[in-house]
């Protein structure tokens, strides 16, 4: 098995797989309570109950731990987005999809959404280039309005992010993904009936809370 760390490919064992997961494991939990700058390598030493040592060899600075927590958490949600890239054409279908599959994937495990949160930008970079790509291709097929790709994708992601906050703080409920597809999706230029439409089969897709699907008014 092989894993990135720091940008190099390294092969590891079946034993050492596991205590990386492990360890993975607990900092996920950490982080998720107390938030990635709270946490130091002593506090995943004695959640994990290993050996400094040990840690050490797999980890040798909480930035290693992050970055690599980062990865798996972007890979495990990559994974569930598959589907929705081999079987969708439209860009603007395609942007909801992705969307709500991200939104479906973080409510589902709330320990994977909260880090996502807490970890700054972890929730953006690898889609951040197909945003943009079928940005484009909406725009040139008419859907979208011609506007400013650094600021479509600063709302996208940033609205994606205050709506993730917003659901692990309690203030809003599952049905909030949906509500922010629509309105990004008329903020583009989108009319609503067709925002509401496409919104509302994106959700259904993506069987939010075990086939809960929200309804915007």
């Amino acid at each position: 098995m092989s894993e990135t760390l720091g940008g190099k490919t390294i092969v590891v064992g079946e034993q050492r797989t596991g205590l990386r997961r492990r360890i993975l494991d607990a900092a996920a939990t950490m982080i998720a309570s107390n938030g990635p700058d709270a946490t130091s390598i002593d506090d995943f030493v004695t959640a994990t109950d290993v050996s400094r040592d040990d840690f050490l060899t797999h980890f040798p600075t909480v930035m290693d731990v992050l970055q690599a927590l980062d990865a798996r958490i972007t890979r495990e949600l990559d994974w569930g987005l598959e589907d929705a890239r081999n079987t969708i054409d439209d860009p603007v279908e395609l942007i909801a999809a992705i969307l709500h599959r991200i939104w479906a994937a973080t409510v589902e495990d709330p320990v994977k959404g909260w880090v996502a949160i807490r970890l700054e930008g972890s929730v953006a970079p690898v889609w951040q280039e197909q945003f943009d790509v079928l940005h484009r291709r909406a725009v040139a097929d008419g859907r979208f309005h011609p506007t400013d790709l650094r600021a479509a994708r600063m709302l996208t992601f940033g609205a994606f992010r205050m709506a993730m906050r917003e659901y692990y703080l309690g203030r809003v409920g599952v049905d909030q993904g949906h509500q922010m597809v629509v309105m990004l999706l008329m903020a583009f230029g989108l009319p609503r009936a067709e925002a509401l439409a496409i919104s509302h089969s994106q959700d259904l897709t993506a069987a939010i809370g075990g086939g809960h699907s929200g309804m915007a008014h």
